[in-house]
């Protein structure tokens, strides 16, 4: 049995047009080609091809399942000779590399067309890559919204870093099994003047379901200013509070601003409006 760190053998694609996701393909082989051409003998080297222009991929899949009101979509994108976007990776494991690139259908059987069109599946694919680009991790995004907001910001939800005191947020964030390495990690804020945010940050975490404490890795930011622009939808790092991170983790977390500080020179309200995560 594959755990959540293992991959699950065999190759997986989805793909898109004008950047809306149509469906998902199963069962993918890809082939890559170089054309050749024969060259003569020099010296006492014998080369009898040497390979010229870029690499050609062509490809099949054992089935396509379309997602709805898109099935319509797919015919008439084929019909009309236009190209997909491709993303392909192998199934279980989408943060260990991709290859993207546009997909042009060639040859296909179809199931269920017209008596279920949500149901309908689409059989022995045939199709083209090109423009191809092989991404060596596909970077993926989490946030973390207030549960709780005591404020607003123009329609944004909010809790308020109210000016002149001291207040602390605190945050609860989950690390998906498929996380593989940390990114990126930002407060967001948005503040009413311009100037330096006293600010510091805390956590502690641990895996989910009985394999650590909840406390069993504690990290923190000491305190300190970060500048800011009023009204500025300002990402304060917050990933030097999360070394250590893991897949499965559950991560508790504390934002403060100590306004009360003569360090802190927004002298305004600020607004903290989440957290955003990227990972691979």
């Amino acid at each position: 049995m594959s755990t959540p760190d293992d991959p699950i053998e065999g190759l997986v694609g989805a793909f898109s047009v004008g950047g809306t996701f149509i469906g998902h393909l199963l069962g993918v082989t890809i082939r890559g080609r170089r054309l050749t051409q024969q060259i003569r003998n020099i010296g006492n080297i014998e080369a009898n091809k040497i390979l010229v222009g870029k690499v050609d991929f062509d490809g099949d899949s054992r089935k396509a399942f379309i997602c709805g009101d898109f099935l319509t979509l797919f015919r008439e994108n084929v019909a009309h000779g236009n190209d997909f976007s491709g993303t392909f990776y192998p199934r279980g494991l989408l943060g260990c590399g991709t290859i993207w690139g546009n997909l042009v259908f060639k040859r296909w059987r179809l199931e269920n067309w017209d008596a279920e069109s949500e149901a309908a599946k689409i059989e022995e694919i045939e199709f083209d890559l090109y423009n191809v680009t092989m991404v060596s991790a596909l970077t993926k995004e989490l946030w973390f919204g207030v549960t709780e907001p005591d404020g607003i910001i123009g329609k944004h939800p909010a809790i308020i870093l109210t000016d002149g005191i001291d207040v602390t947020v605190y945050a609860q964030i989950y690390i998906p099994f498929d996380f593989t390495a940390l990114t990126s990690a930002y407060v967001i804020i948005v503040a009413g003047g311009t100037g330096n945010l006293r600010r510091s940050v805390s956590s502690n975490f641990g895996v989910l379901c009985g394999a650590e404490n909840y406390n069993a890795h504690m990290e923190g930011i000491a305190v300190g200013q970060v500048a800011v622009t009023a009204s500025r939808l300002t990402c304060i790092d917050i990933s030097a509070a999360l070394i250590g991170l893991g897949a499965s983790d559950l991560v508790g977390l504390t934002f403060l601003r100590e306004a009360s500080n003569v360090n802190d020179t927004v002298n305004e309200d600020c607004y903290y409006l989440g957290i955003r995560v990227r990972y691979t």
